[in-house]
C-alpha cells in the first residue's frame, strides 16, 4: 500500500559495488532468466487449462525477473497461487496494480475509469524467473503441475 508519492531510492556504496560486480555477469544472468522464463512458461502452459503468459514485443530485449501469469478468473489464480505454494513454488502477486487504489494516488483519478488495471490484481501472479534455476528445480515444478486438476 502506497501512502505517499515518492521514490524508494537508496543509492548506497555497497549497493554500487554490489550493482557494479552484478554487471560482470549481465550476459549470463540475462541468458538465464530468459531460459527460465520460457521453461517455466511451457511447463504452466502444458498442464494449466486457460492460463496464458506474456511474451517480449518485436524490437525489444526483456530481461524477466519474473514469469507473469494471467488467469482466466481470480477463482482460477486463487487456486493455483494456493496449489503451488502449499507445493513449496513461491509467487508472487502482481505489485501495485491500478496505483489508483492506493491513497497517494488516489486524487489523481477515479480508479474505476481503470477496469482493465483493477482486474490485473485479481488475475496475474508471477513466478520467479533466477538465473540460479536448474534442472533439478524445473522438474520439481513440472512433477509438481502434472498433479494439478484443471
Amino acid at each position: 500500500m502506497y501512502s505517499n508519492i515518492g521514490y524508494n531510492l537508496k543509492p548506497l556504496d555497497i549497493q554500487g559495488s554490489m550493482g557494479i560486480e552484478q554487471l560482470k555477469k549481465f550476459d549470463e544472468i540475462e541468458l538465464k532468466r530468459k531460459q527460465s522464463k520460457k521453461i517455466i512458461s511451457d511447463i504452466l502452459l502444458k498442464y494449466v487449462n486457460g492460463l496464458k503468459t506474456v511474451h517480449s514485443l518485436d524490437k525489444s530485449d526483456t530481461c524477466w525477473f519474473g514469469t507473469p501469469f494471467v488467469c482466466e478468473s481470480k477463482d482460477q489464480k486463487n487456486k493455483l497461487v494456493s496449489f503451488l505454494e502449499s507445493n513449496k513454488i513461491q509467487t508472487r502477486n502482481y505489485f501495485a496494480g491500478n496505483i489508483l487504489m492506493h491513497p497517494g494516488y488516489k486524487h489523481l483519478d477515479d480508479m474505476n475509469n481503470y477496469p482493465m488495471a483493477n482486474s490485473v490484481l485479481d488475475n496475474v501472479f508471477f513466478l520467479g524467473a533466477s538465473p540460479h534455476y536448474n534442472e533439478e528445480i524445473f522438474n520439481y515444478i513440472e512433477n509438481i503441475l502434472m498433479k494439478w486438476e484443471n
